[in-house]
């Protein structure tokens, strides 16, 4: 036997290189992957609710921030807003918080006027939305305006009024028969059938 052939006896078969997936190397490193996409924008959002969550319910008064009423929508994140001196203007949901924060009307904000506002443009951005804990935790401290406060008084005394009209006026066909009324029926179902009895 020669030395050549019990040196290839000897050694172990060589294996096969194994190929490599280029697609999964091609994720892991190239940041725009729609893996890598997703995760970051996931964060992201994390991030913004995080930030909003964390963020102090209470006015700036070094950046000129005041507490507002929102009073209605206009769509592409404006928004109309009541200023506590009564003036009624025009503000953005910034993008950061876009399809993460949904502002009702009637709610309440925080909003702070932009550097270069003109008459008739966009006044400001919403900083914060306030949620009714916040509202509660501004009125102990004393930073809700008075202007809201007679505002609500005077809309939490017309509804109950207005219900009460409601309820005198009207028979809602709709509301559930209670016992009393059930009661009442019979009581003059009986009465009916005596009297036709001492007939």
């Amino acid at each position: 036997m020669t030395a050549s052939a019990s040196s290839s006896l000897c050694s172990p078969p060589r294996s096969a290189p194994r190929a490599s997936n280029p697609s999964s190397n091609h994720e892991h490193s190239d940041p725009t992957s729609t893996r890598n996409l997703s995760i970051s924008m996931s964060q992201r959002k994390k991030h913004a609710i995080r930030a909003f969550l964390d963020a102090d319910p209470r006015p700036d008064t070094a950046k000129h921030q005041v507490i507002a009423r929102v009073t209605g929508a206009r769509g592409n994140n404006l928004h109309d807003i009541v200023l506590p001196d009564g003036t009624a203007t025009l503000v953005e949901l910034p993008p950061r918080f876009r399809n993460i924060i949904w502002v009702k009307r009637e709610s309440y904000v925080i909003a702070e006027p932009l550097a270069a506002a003109s008459e008739g443009k966009i006044w400001g951005e919403i900083v914060h939305v306030l949620f009714p804990e916040h509202v509660d935790m501004l009125q102990r401290e004393g930073l809700w305006p008075t202007s809201f406060k007679e505002e609500e008084k005077a809309r939490s005394e017309d509804e109950g009024e207005d219900s009460d009209a409601d309820d005198l006026l009207f028979d809602n066909p709709n509301r559930p028969r209670y016992a009393a009324d059930d009661d009442d029926s019979s009581d003059e179902d009986s009465s009916e059938e005596e009297e036709s009895d001492d007939e």
